[in-house]
């Protein structure tokens, strides 16, 4: 038979919970933190998409004006090293493409904001529908319950549930890859 590698949390407790009280209360409270951030979490998601693609258009014209301008320096050093008035240029033309790429994207924070914003407060007649409301309700509230079996079961077991974790860091997970998704496309850091 093979063996089966368990991943260990430092700070987990390996010990169950006997009481049923304890692991309800702890798995209604997962329930409540999961159901709250997700509301929270739609129009969030949607401001920062809104606001990256922006920045991302911007990144594209950037860009492309990195190109231009790349091509233009090539062009003027290889024509001025054939005059044998300077050298000819040997930085690649990614380079400018690629620098050009974060001025834009770092230009198009404020735009992106703006139509963040206004992305966020012109779907608000559609996100607070009673209709979508019901919608949204019922797909997080079984999104909710899925979870709430899942964190009481292992909370029974095990004394310690994942997915408790998980409902209390989703929404600073969930910025976190926002702000590194930013940082990357301003240049900030790599892949």
């Amino acid at each position: 038979m093979d063996s089966v590698t368990v991943p260990v949390v430092p700070n987990a407790t390996t010990t169950p919970i006997p009481s049923t009280g304890e692991a309800l209360v702890r798995s209604a409270k997962c329930f409540g933190r999961v159901v709250c951030k997700l509301f929270i979490a739609v129009p969030y998601v949607l401001f920062e998409s809104l606001s990256i693609s922006t920045e991302i258009i911007c990144g594209v014209g950037g860009a492309a004006v990195g190109a231009v301008r790349g091509g233009s320096v090539k062009l003027a050093r290889a024509a001025g090293a054939k005059l044998g008035l300077c050298e000819k240029s040997t930085k690649p033309l990614k380079e400018y493409v690629i620098k050009d790429f974060h001025r834009g994207t770092n230009l198009g924070w404020l735009p992106g904001q703006i139509v963040g914003a206004a992305g966020v407060v012109a779907s608000l007649p559609v996100l607070v529908n009673p209709t979508m409301l019901i919608a949204e309700g019922i797909n997080f509230g079984f999104l909710g319950l899925a979870t709430t079996g899942f964190a009481y079961d292992e909370i029974k077991r095990n004394g310690h549930s994942c997915a408790e974790d998980l409902s209390k860091t989703m929404l600073s997970d969930l910025r976190h890859q926002f702000r590194e998704l930013h940082d990357f496309l301003y240049g900030d850091k790599q892949p």
